[in-house]
């Protein structure tokens, strides 16, 4: 029954501000929505997911001949990455996909349309060594271009 210091006034105000800013140390209850493409040959970083628990990805590989998707992950930060991970082999010309990740096991699965020759897929799988520490994910298409949207979802990892 003692009243309220000041100080912690202050700070039971400001914290929904800092919530909805996702201020560094403020829960994290807002998606971050992310976009990006890479040329052939090259690849694209997706960095900063060290408060989430997992990401959603929809994306489009155009390629210029089968291919598959490379996808490799970091949890220091990004300054080494995990062996390459080959996630699917796709077919030539443009491929819309979803990818899912979940961050603390690791599985992850990919739904696609390839086209009315190939017909619809699923593949799913874990990533041998992935952990709730997930800081970057980077994908590379070696022979055609993708883009993408993704959204890191799951609120705060857990510890």
């Amino acid at each position: 029954d003692k009243p309220i210091k000041a100080e912690t006034g202050l700070a039971l105000r400001d914290n929904p501000v800092s919530i909805a800013e996702g201020g560094s140390g403020a829960p994290k209850i807002a998606k971050k929505i992310l976009s990006g493409e890479v040329a052939s040959g090259g690849f694209v970083t997706i960095s900063d997911l060290d408060d989430f628990g997992g990401i959603l990805i929809d994306g489009v590989l155009n390629n210029a001949t089968q291919n598959g998707l490379s996808f490799f992950f970091s949890d220091d930060g990004g300054t080494s990455f995990s062996s390459e991970l080959l996630l699917a082999e796709w077919p030539s010309g443009l491929v819309p996909f979803r990818f899912w990740l979940d961050f603390a096991s690791g599985d992850w699965a990919i739904l696609s349309n390839v086209g009315s020759t190939s017909g619809n897929f699923r593949t799913a799988g874990t990533i041998a060594g992935s952990s709730n520490n997930i800081t970057d994910l980077r994908f590379q298409n070696s022979t055609g271009s993708l883009a993408f949207i993704a959204e890191p979802n799951g609120g705060q990892s857990a510890t």
